[in-house]
């Protein structure tokens, strides 16, 4: 599954003084290195110096996502929706909140509000999509990213969630040549390499799965998906020792499940 785009940063021509835009600048210092917990603590100290800023709301609601606060999170977010409207933003971090929440049918509106106001974006059928599959409607998601392609033939996302729920309908041999092609136009995407390592690995091609999923990893090393395809890929060749030390992704505070999927 692909993710959402991180809100956009603010403006500091937008703020009332130089001390607040020193704040948001160190702060987006440590949110373009992803370094939440440091991010959140200069992105609040801002918006507690100037409360009415809707945009800071939109990055601090995301920041606590990342930090799996998510209820907290979603306070933030209902307050910067009734204060700031539909935006671009608000839609596309309060529907990757009730994504990762396992909220789908939640998700699924609001990303059908996001199409409906932004329709030239990608990302919106793309999360539709995704959305779509969480309610088991991976057909009507297929449909979906089978209209949208054709308009946006390039974008690497759209063919790496179909490969996805392809994989979901049809099984992991059929999904292998969209994965390809989403590869083709994004070769370092970690999340593409990742969904590659797990089809060869369930066509019990183990080299090319290991080769892959540490391509992923290389690629994004704080993705921990990755991590634990890698692990259940060295427990199955016997590599015990390689196999738990990547294993231990399974306590990353982002996982919303403890029940970990084997290919």
């Amino acid at each position: 599954m692909s993710g959402n785009k991180a809100p956009k940063a603010v403006s500091v021509k937008s703020l009332r003084d130089k001390s607040l835009a020193k704040l948001v600048r160190k702060g987006k210092q440590y949110f373009d290195a992803k370094d939440w917990p440091n991010a959140a603590k200069y992105y609040v100290e801002a918006w507690n110096r100037e409360p009415d800023n809707k945009d800071l709301l939109v990055i601090i609601a995301y920041l606590l996502t990342q930090l799996g606060v998510r209820q907290q999170a979603i306070s933030v977010m209902e307050y910067a929706l009734e204060a700031n409207g539909p935006t671009q933003d608000v839609l596309s971090v309060m529907g990757q909140m009730a994504s990762d929440m396992s909220m789908f049918d939640i998700a699924e509106k609001l990303y059908r509000i996001y199409l409906t106001q932004f329709p030239e974006d990608p990302d919106g059928y793309n999360n539709l999509a995704n959305s779509l599959g969480g309610l088991d409607r991976a057909h009507e998601a297929i449909e979906l990213l089978q209209q949208a392609i054709p308009i946006f033939p390039n974008d690497h996302n759209l063919w790496n969630t179909l490969g996805h729920q392809v994989s979901i309908r049809d099984g992991f041999s059929n999904s292998l040549v969209f994965y390809e092609q989403a590869l083709s136009i994004a070769p370092d995407d970690y999340r593409i390499l990742n969904n590659l390592a797990q089809v060869h690995s369930s066509l019990n091609n183990m080299p090319l799965g290991i080769e892959f999923a540490e391509r992923s990893i290389a690629a994004n090393p704080d993705h921990y998906e990755a991590s634990l395809t890698l692990a259940f890929l060295f427990l199955k060749h016997g590599k015990l020792a390689e196999g738990w030390k990547h294993y231990d992704h399974r306590k990353d505070p982002r996982r919303q499940i403890s029940v970990i999927y084997t290919p």
